[in-house]
């Protein structure tokens, strides 16, 4: 009867008024739950981290690619300069495919001892950087040798930058599996990102991605004004921090 189809439509429209309803709260509760977690203990020890990574991130894809390119006294630096994009891409690639296909195999070791394996690949890669390059080929185009050795040697720069490129995925991926069991029990809050339409809930990801984003336009900012020496002196600063810092943040999570 036309009765029953106006309090049937009547019900459909309260129903789907109530999930507009729990869907706004839910988002409203995600929003005080995300910044609650901004402001914890664990995240104060978390974020260096990834200011230290945001920092990195500059390093590699920005000014270590301009002083590969403005060290003249390598030979073909330009054509250089693609060969160190392709290198990262590739330590890249193998860097997050062991996280991947060698899980088993990392899960017997601990988030520290991964980290600081991979922070001594880094700074040999930082050394060989200062060693091989002019410490002023960040800057200008120069004819400078290096201070250490007596030419830049592109052996040297290709495995630089793999190195780079490695020890980023690493660290990516320590600081994404350090927010899953961190924040266990408030993944949703603190890590939305198994399904797209869940990324908004998630102040998390956007306080992530401001001090990685963040640091990493800083780095970039400051390159121009400040050497190849005070750059690398920066980054390894940051990452004794973040060590400092890595070790209660993850104790704290074994508690």
């Amino acid at each position: 009867t036309l009765k029953s189809q106006l309090c049937g439509l009547e019900n459909r429209f309260k129903t789907k008024n109530q999930i507009e309803s729990s869907k706004i709260r839910d988002f409203l509760n995600s929003v005080k739950n995300s910044f609650k977690l901004l402001f914890t203990k664990k995240m104060l020890f978390f974020a260096p981290l990834i200011l230290f990574d945001g920092f990195f991130l500059g390093f590699y894809t920005g000014v270590y690619p301009t002083t590969v390119g403005n060290s003249k006294n390598l030979e073909n630096a330009s054509a250089a300069v693609g060969l160190c994009g392709l290198m990262t891409g590739v330590g890249g690639i193998i860097g997050g495919g062991i996280f991947v296909f060698g899980s088993k195999l990392l899960n017997q070791f601990s988030r520290v001892a991964i980290i600081f394996g991979n922070s001594i690949l880094m700074i040999t890669a930082m050394l060989l950087t200062l060693f091989n390059h002019p410490f002023s080929a960040n800057i200008a185009a120069t004819e400078e040798k290096p201070k250490v050795f007596g030419e830049v040697k592109r052996a040297l720069v290709l495995f630089i930058s793999f190195a780079n490129g490695f020890c980023d995925a690493v660290y990516k991926n320590v600081i994404f599996s350090s927010i899953t069991e961190g924040f266990e029990g408030q993944t949703s809050y603190a890590f939305a990102l198994r399904q797209v339409k869940n990324i908004l809930k998630s102040l998390f990801y956007y306080f992530f991605k401001f001090l990685d984003a963040g640091s990493c336009a800083i780095c970039f900012f400051i390159n121009t004004k400040i050497d190849l020496l005070t750059n690398i002196c920066i980054i390894l600063t940051l990452l004794i921090i973040s060590l400092c810092t890595f070790i209660p943040f993850r104790r704290a999570i074994a508690k």
